[in-house]
């Protein structure tokens, strides 16, 4: 059986650290990701939702605009 799975570190190096310099918004507006299995759509969520909080901790006490609010538990990649 031949099984293809992204690796978690390429998947938060190459996506992940963008959730830490940009918008969930903008992130949805300009990444789309299709044919991607399941199990590989859930790691992406799952590294994502995990550099947003890392955003938001390291900006706690800041001040923050409407803009900087964002939903945890979002998913950024949806099955289509």
């Amino acid at each position: 059986m031949n099984l293809m799975v992204a690796s978690v570190s390429f998947m938060d190096e190459a996506f992940g650290h963008l959730a830490l310099e940009h918008s969930e918004q903008e992130l949805r507006s300009k990444l789309a990701f299709k044919n991607m299995s399941e199990f590989d759509r859930a790691l992406l969520n799952d590294i994502i939702a995990s550099r947003i909080r890392e955003r938001l901790l390291k900006n706690r006490g800041k001040p923050r605009s409407s803009k900087a609010r964002l939903k945890l538990g979002v998913r950024i990649s949806r099955g289509r």
